[in-house]
């Protein structure tokens, strides 16, 4: 069984390398070759995987052979997609779900296989927008206590509902359904990001709200989305779970700017302009390293929290 995970585990990074080149945001009509090349390697892979399970998969490899044949299925022969950019990119929407559905699989018969996080700009203008509004209704309208309060709220909705998608097939249809347009593939069969950022408000809420708290939201509203979209468009040097430097980078100045902006309009009071600037680089550097470093933890709560904790620890020190 051993050698029938690792040749899973094998088949799911060939798979996620393959879509991976095949995101919107870096895909070209240059690169159909290479993707064409690719697609035959992943139903070479797929084979091979086929034949190490056997007539008769283990009971411990059972769902990574039946999602193995739904996504065999669906791949098609590399001559039998045209040579446009759109049917390559539709090929990637068709086979991103059944590759999630196989990654999960593999992943709790305990191989390793990566998720995807393909550029959706409607995701990152939704990630935007909602992080701005709740920086601003920490800044302007809530008092810690009603902050709180709204937090709590939020969380005791939001896990009930995560534990009912589990449960119900029927509610986690509805749930996709509705968020279909901004979610992730993954997010069909995982806790959902909105959750984790949600428990994150609440975290903070309680342990460091006021400008340590907004300066670890302004990262994860500004940066992550950014870090993303440059890194997906020109990311080329590769430096931690296959995250790109130039994505890091985007990610450190957009948090750092935005954060002294909102430290320069709103809290003059902490220190001087160098201090200032000194915070909002710490907090652009420090959400930076949690984004490259969370390749198994969810970025939209360590990004914020740990933020915000290592901030909080600088202005008692500062002030």
């Amino acid at each position: 069984m051993a050698s029938a995970l690792d040749t899973a585990s094998a088949f799911a990074r060939t798979t996620h390398q393959w879509l991976v080149k095949l995101d919107p945001a870096g895909f070209k009509d240059e690169g159909i070759p290479e993707a064409r090349e690719g697609l035959e390697a992943v139903r070479d892979a797929a084979e091979l995987l086929f034949a190490a399970l056997g007539p008769t998969a283990p009971e411990a490899l059972y769902h990574v052979a039946h999602e193995l044949d739904a996504l065999r299925e669906a791949l098609p022969h590399p001559g039998e997609v045209p040579d446009e950019r759109t049917a390559w990119l539709d090929l990637r929407v068709a086979l991103s779900p059944l590759y999630e559905a196989f990654a999960l699989a593999v992943k709790r018969a305990g191989g390793k296989a990566k998720h995807l996080h393909p550029t959706n700009l409607k995701r990152s203008f939704v990630h935007l927008v909602s992080g701005l509004l709740v920086v601003a209704c920490f800044e302007l309208v809530f008092t810690q206590w009603t902050g709180f309060l709204t937090a709590t709220a939020f969380v005791l909705w939001a896990w009930p509902l995560e534990a009912a998608r589990r449960v119900s097939p029927t509610v986690n249809r509805w749930c996709m359904a509705f968020f279909g347009p901004i979610a992730r593939d993954h997010e069909r069969y995982r806790i959902n990001s909105a959750t984790w950022y949600g428990s994150a408000l609440w975290v903070l809420s309680v342990s460091a709200y006021g400008p340590a708290g907004v300066l670890g939201l302004l990262a994860l509203a500004v940066g992550d989305p950014l870090a993303g979209l440059v890194g997906r468009t020109y990311g080329s040097t590769r430096i931690w779970g296959g995250k790109s430097l130039e994505g890091t980078f985007a990610f450190a100045v957009a948090s750092m700017a935005v954060g002294y902006l909102y430290l320069i309009a709103f809290h003059l009071d902490l220190a001087g302009s160098f201090t200032l600037l000194g915070l909002a680089a710490l907090a652009g550097v420090t959400g930076a390293v949690v984004e490259l470093a969370s390749t198994r933890l969810e970025d939209n709560f360590t990004i914020p929290v740990l933020t915000a904790w290592v901030c909080q620890v600088a202005i008692l020190l500062l002030t």
